[in-house]
């Protein structure tokens, strides 16, 4: 059974105090790395909560994923996939996801982030011919 421990604002004696409210709040902050790798395995389908927003999610098929929940001030709650299960670990995730939890500190959208990474990596790295063409019109300019 879960107690949190108040202060009594005239005695200064300790209250064992329990209510549904702090029950959550307790689990919620302070369970951190509740799941296996072997929970993981053998997880049937639902929406399983790792500790600190991290979510595993298995659907119907059996498919499982790794899903971050975020909310920066003025949004509505949202969801990162950190990928498939079969292709990131456990230990994978919880990095992915601290990652991510330092980016929304920053108030910075992990999802944004992303996307302009995958942009700014897209792009095709010039090669020493292409370089090497660009240097004599340069040249030739000047």
């Amino acid at each position: 059974m879960l107690f949190s421990i108040l202060y009594h604002k005239n005695s200064r004696r300790i209250i064992k105090a329990q209510s549904k409210m702090w029950k959550k709040r307790w689990i919620g902050l302070t369970h951190w790395n509740r799941l296996t790798a072997k929970f993981v395995e053998t997880a049937k389908p639902g929406k399983y909560c790792d500790g600190a927003c991290l979510y595993l999610v298995v659907n119907k098929r059996g498919n499982k994923s790794w899903v971050l929940r975020f909310k920066l001030p003025g949004q509505k709650t949202r969801e990162k996939g950190l990928g498939s299960a079969k292709t990131v670990t456990l230990q994978q995730a919880r990095a992915r996801a601290a990652e991510g939890r330092r980016l929304v500190a920053e108030w910075i959208d992990p999802i944004e982030k992303s996307n302009a990474d995958k942009i700014e990596n897209s792009r095709p790295k010039p090669t020493f011919p292409t370089l090497h063409c660009w240097h004599l019109k340069a040249k030739r300019q000047s």
